[in-house]
């Protein structure tokens, strides 16, 4: 199952990024793909509301997998559930949120953990729903809730006020804070200092967790910063990647692997001429580009056909996410993809040099630079 990204206010499940029809068809699996409450309807903030509804949409949408998908040919003891960007969050968040209860049997996070994106905490998402409200003239209301739901007041009129909510802090000039998204409540959410310690004491459901993210995250991004007048020095960029993508992945399946929880680490290398976003410097492997090679959608999508090598690649990693889903803890031991261990060779890079390669490296190639950054989830026990 499918969870698309749009850090919880935007995006959709319908675009050709996700249509499953190939990956359905060149693998042994059945693609389901979902759509959730977002922004303020699907993570409101108000005090009178329950908090983080689209997480629970989307564990209703698995509740319905688990029992309708034999009748599609599916196998509800085999469920994985898949994410990219905020929907690779919502993945990462799933051991934690539904610890009792998972449901699912394996779980694969592109490009975003638990520990990847600025989160709001209670009172911050309070006071973006009151000023929807207030803007809507909901503010003195007894119960401002109920006075949001009236007849009066249409979708659209609250879209619009949610518009109006000033911008949050940032804290780096390449990470923005959208007012309506996950929120700390304790229940679906955590802080980051629980994360870290439900990841010390393994206060977590055990499922086999597959993590991936791009070479060159920040490729993607680096549009919108543009777009606003913000010209970055590479310095920035380059901590980006570290915090949000790099080091974050490393915190996490540091602790998941030390757990004893059959965890895998992967970094998506390749660059290819059809999917690439601007050249001179060239956008790299991307946030989110490695999709299109396991929904096998390269060419729906650009309307370039691939090369010879783009299709290999696609036909590795299809064979590989198949090869997970049907057997999360140790299918990808047959095809010689290790469990991760940090202090050893065990992170799997996918598209060296733009090749169908795939090779076994360690992880401190990339990670010696996360200690000197003072992040939050950081621990001086994880080896870089």
């Amino acid at each position: 199952m499918w969870i698309h990204g749009g850090r919880f206010s935007a995006g959709s499940s319908h675009t050709l990024f996700y249509h499953g029809g190939h990956l359905a068809g060149t693998q042994d699996v059945v693609v389901v793909t979902l759509n959730f409450r977002m922004n303020i309807f699907g993570f409101p903030g108000s005090p009178e509301a329950t908090q983080n509804l689209g997480f629970l949409d989307q564990y209703a949408a698995v509740e319905w997998i688990y029992e309708n998908i034999a009748a599609f040919g599916g196998d509800p003891g085999r469920i994985t559930i898949i994410g990219q960007s905020s929907g690779a969050v919502a993945v990462s968040n799933w051991a934690y949120a539904f610890k009792d209860n998972p449901i699912v049997a394996g779980m694969m996070s592109h490009s975003g953990s638990i520990f990847s994106f600025p989160i709001l905490d209670a009172d911050s998402a309070a006071k973006n729903w009151n000023h929807v409200a207030s803007t809507l003239g909901c503010g003195a209301s007894e119960s401002v809730l109920s006075c949001m739901r009236s007849e009066n007041i249409s979708f659209q009129s609250i879209l619009n006020a949610a518009k109006t909510v000033p911008s949050s802090p940032r804290n780096s000039p390449t990470r923005s804070v959208p007012p309506f998204q996950a929120t700390v409540d304790n229940i679906t959410f955590f802080s980051i200092s629980q994360y870290v310690s439900r990841l010390k004491s393994a206060t977590f459901a055990p499922l086999p967790h597959f993590q991936i993210h791009g070479d060159h995250e920040s490729g993607f991004y680096r549009i919108s910063a543009l777009a606003q007048g913000r010209s970055l020095p590479e310095s920035d960029w380059e901590e980006f990647e570290l915090e949000s993508f790099t080091c974050a992945t490393a915190a996490e399946t540091y602790w998941r692997s030390k757990s004893g929880v059959p965890t895998y680490r992967a970094r998506y290398m390749a660059d290819w001429d059809n999917l690439r976003l601007y050249d001179p410097p060239s956008s790299g492997a991307y946030h989110g580009v490695e999709v299109n090679m396991v929904t096998g959608n390269s060419e729906f999508v650009s309307g370039i056909a691939l090369s010879l090598y783009e299709t290999k690649l696609a036909g590795i990693m299809q064979e590989a996410w198949a090869t997970f889903a049907a057997d999360p803890a140790r299918g990808l031991l047959r095809l010689g993809w290790p469990h991760y261990q940090a202090d050893g060779e065990s992170l799997v890079r996918l598209g060296v040099h733009t090749t169908p390669v795939v090779e076994v490296v360690s992880s401190r190639m990339y990670d010696s630079a996360c200690a000197a950054l003072n992040l939050p989830f950081w621990d001086v026990f994880i080896p870089s």
